[in-house]
């Protein structure tokens, strides 16, 4: 009985898609047949580009509206999926004596059927191999052009992100593909316009699905059309399978939504990963003071890998776990780092150094909750190396290292150098200066300079212009006993010449003294005792990347974390 009612609400479905087909085409034709006008073929990318600058900077009115419906349907095939794409550009105040061009992009790997329009009529066309420009005259001031067209995904490419645009996957229960607007470009002084998605079909009754557009997450009802935000490059990625659901609210009301494959095992539960969400998305909010977005999604994809990639509002992740010894756990690094993104990326965006800040934000985080990852970073961190970060150009495997890690220790040390209050009031003025924009390094150093009242030139330069680290030894100690106490006394050098706050703790057996000295190159430490030291320790709370080392002098063993 419920395979008979599956397969008549897909039969019902499948019969109102061709029935809106079969209208938009029909208010087509009550203009104007398919468009047969042959298109001009050029020989050469520089005469296409010569044409489309003539044609762009002659035509190019303001004053009229555009709005586009992209109707898209999908299922499953002998092999892989296939789907159709209706796209339906409409515009509104239109003038006679103004044409308007649309330059349009067709994949090779797609089946384009005839162009339909209404209350507009062709006057040109040309074409270089999967791009072309079409110029209209207006017959009234309202017109549109509809785009049809289907394909085929049988093949994969999930060794990439997933915010890139050529991820594609499919599995029994699960799809994900890249989709574009036909058209890549419409009178460029067009005034406004709006974008409307509808999933008219899906292969499965429970479908959840998500649209990727600009870095945000929009999630899709089938057979619901809503509007999403106009994308950059005309791109989308769509994900969409049986997933099931659970949700929260962290702090504000913020909600928080939890997917996950039905029919597919994982490790964690969605209860754990919902908790665990609370807490950093909390976190960040109280740290920063900025919400970025009042809905998350938190999307396990399930394809094994321990990737990820954060949005504005929301996550998706290859695995809620990391392996451990003896069982899976959460893993809470990759989950507190891809939804930093959404404040370091998203909210604003710093480029490369992105990783670094969203590196710090889940550091940072998970030691508020009691797991002791600075070793590990800083490990890493040593291993980052030789090219400064304000050198690195791109985030590769060689250099991520030193972007998440080293990079993320950078702005432990700023804190250390700053004290918290400086330190995260300069974060949050960060965040609402290149908030919707695009900041570099010298912004970051301009906003904590004027923060901080500091000038801040020597910091960065040692840190961001350089791939060395601190490189502190323990030289000249002397002890002294007298009247029951020991004078502690001996010199740090920093064999690297680094500028820097150093925490030095002593240990004996009675007690723990801890000192911040400045190192300008060397300096002269001493400690009055109320026993013989047993232990010196340099940076003992991990807040910068140096030399990590043990070895003894004078009885007492020397440690450099």
């Amino acid at each position: 009985m419920k395979f008979l009612k599956v397969r008549t609400f897909f039969v019902v479905l499948g019969i109102i898609m061709l029935f809106l087909l079969v209208l938009i085409i029909a208010e087509s034709n009550s203009i104007n047949e398919s468009l047969n006008l042959d298109a001009k073929i050029l020989s050469s990318q520089m005469e296409y580009s010569m044409l489309k600058t003539q044609t762009v900077s002659k035509y190019n009115y303001s004053n009229y509206n555009i709005s586009v419906l992209f109707n898209f349907s999908i299922e499953k095939a002998v092999l892989g999926f296939k789907g159709t794409m209706i796209e339906r550009i409409s515009f509104r105040g239109l003038t006679s004596s103004k044409p308007i061009w649309i330059e349009v992009h067709i994949p090779d790997k797609i089946h384009f059927h005839p162009i339909y329009y209404s209350h507009i009529e062709p006057r040109e066309i040309f074409c270089y191999k999967e791009r072309c420009l079409l110029l209209f005259n207006p017959l009234s001031e309202n017109g549109s052009l509809i785009f049809a067209y289907s394909f085929k995904l049988i093949d994969q490419n999930s060794n990439v992100p997933f915010n890139d645009p050529s991820y594609k996957f499919f599995g029994n229960e699960k799809v994900a593909l890249p989709l574009g607007l036909t058209f890549i470009g419409i009178n460029s002084a067009a005034t406004s316009g709006e974008v409307s998605f509808l999933l008219f079909k899906a292969p499965w009754e429970d479908t959840k699905a998500f649209l990727l557009v600009n870095q945000t997450l929009t999630s899709l009802i089938v057979g619901k059309e809503k509007i999403v935000p106009t994308p950059q490059d005309n791109q989308f990625l769509l994900f969409a399978g049986r997933f099931g659901e659970i949700e929260g609210s962290a702090m504000n009301g913020t909600k928080i939504k939890i997917y996950y494959p039905s029919d597919e095992p994982f490790e964690i539960s969605p209860q754990e990963v919902l908790n665990w969400s609370k807490k950093v998305i909390s976190t960040y909010v109280s740290t920063y003071s900025i919400l970025p977005s009042k809905e998350y999604y938190i999307i396990n994809w399930n394809s094994g890998e321990a990737n990820g990639n954060g949005f504005i509002n929301g996550i998706i992740v290859g695995r809620w776990s990391a392996r451990g010894r003896l069982i899976d756990r959460l893993n809470k690094r990759l989950i507190a780092h891809e939804l930093a993104h959404s404040w370091f990326g998203g909210y604003a965006n710093f480029g490369l150094l992105d990783e670094a800040l969203a590196t710090f934000s889940d550091l940072y985080v998970e030691n508020k909750f009691g797991e002791d990852t600075y070793p590990f970073a800083e490990n890493k961190a040593l291993n980052s190396g030789k090219v400064p970060l304000a050198e690195i150009t791109k985030n590769v495997p060689d250099y991520q290292n030193a972007l998440y890690y080293k990079g993320a220790f950078v702005f432990r040390s700023l804190q250390f150098v700053l004290g918290n209050e400086t330190f995260f009031n300069g974060l949050r003025e960060l965040l609402r200066e290149c908030h919707g924009k695009e900041c570099n390094l010298t912004d970051v150093q301009n906003v904590f300079e004027k923060v901080s009242g500091q000038d801040l030139d020597w910091f960065f330069k040692e840190w961001f212009y350089s791939s060395k680290v601190p490189d502190y030894d323990v030289r000249s100690l002397s002890l002294e006993e007298k009247n029951g106490k020991y004078l502690l006394t001996f010199e740090v050098i920093d064999k690297n010449n680094f500028t820097m706050p150093l925490e030095v703790e002593v240990i004996t057996s009675k007690e723990k003294l801890v000192k911040k000295v400045w190192i300008k190159g060397k300096a002269r430490v001493s400690f009055e005792l109320n026993d013989k030291p047993l232990k010196i320790i340099l940076d003992p709370n991990e807040w910068m990347v140096n030399e990590n080392k043990e070895y003894t002098t004078e009885g007492i063993k020397i440690t450099v974390e």
